[in-house]
């Protein structure tokens, strides 16, 4: 009966570190900027295109998966989970919805274009120690297509806590459809931030989206249940 209880008790601290998946709350934070413009990899797309995978150097829990790559859409979004086909043309769509758009991480998804690095500048770029790494991903004086309206915003992955942020600088368009916020791969869950063409309330803040661990009860707690069930089925036997 003692070893029954020790592991019992081991299943019950196993059922709080254990989860299914991730649900995000969203708050407003000081304006950080990190600025990797002068340290970070740069790299060139060209209007309504994505990059490749590229590498963050630690594993990122969103919603119900591990990543540890990321695409990029030149218009503003990271695709996570290999949802890296489209390119989000030509301007933000409602999150979450089921249309394709999935795994979706929107800083500010609109028709933005750099034009090769001719308007605007992107970049990339890991930061901080083992254990509490920032991915950030950084978008420069990026204009609206076609060349109007530039904006300068952050989208930034945290290591451990699995935690997304955004941070702008000035961001300033009078027209089109943006959208912040984020949708896991299956179209299902998600959260709108902003949806619209009122993004100038952007400019010089920060916003962050924070995780909290779903608990789902681990093998090692249905095992030792079990054992509970039956040592106490046998004893009314």
């Amino acid at each position: 009966m003692k070893k029954i209880l020790i592991l019992a008790a081991i299943a019950l601290m196993s059922i709080n570190t254990a989860y299914a998946s991730l649900i995000y709350s969203t708050s407003n934070i000081s304006n950080n900027l990190r600025d990797i413009s002068s340290t970070g990899t740069q790299f060139n797309l060209s209007d309504d295109a994505m990059t490749g995978e590229i590498g963050m150097g630690f594993n990122f829990g969103f919603y119900d998966i591990f990543v540890n790559t990321v695409n990029v859409s030149s218009n503003g979004f990271l695709a996570l989970g290999g949802f890296a086909s489209d390119d989000g043309c030509c301007s933000g769509k409602p999150l979450p919805a089921d249309d394709g758009y999935n795994g979706i991480i929107a800083g500010l998804w609109e028709d933005l274009d750099t034009n090769n690095n001719t308007t605007g500048a992107m970049f990339y770029q890991t930061l901080g120690a083992v254990g509490s790494r920032e991915f950030v991903v950084g978008f420069y004086d990026v204009a609206h297509y076609s060349n109007s309206d530039p904006v300068t915003f952050e989208m930034i992955l945290h290591e451990g806590s699995n935690n997304i942020e955004f941070q702008y600088g000035l961001v300033s368009y009078e027209n089109g459809t943006h959208s912040v916020g984020i949708e896991n791969t299956t179209g299902t869950s998600g959260i709108q931030y902003l949806y619209g063409d009122d993004i100038e309330r952007l400019s010089n803040t920060g916003v962050l989206f924070s995780t909290t661990p779903v608990s789902e009860p681990s093998m090692l707690a249905m095992f030792a249940f079990g054992l509970l069930a039956m040592r106490r089925l046998r004893k009314n036997a």
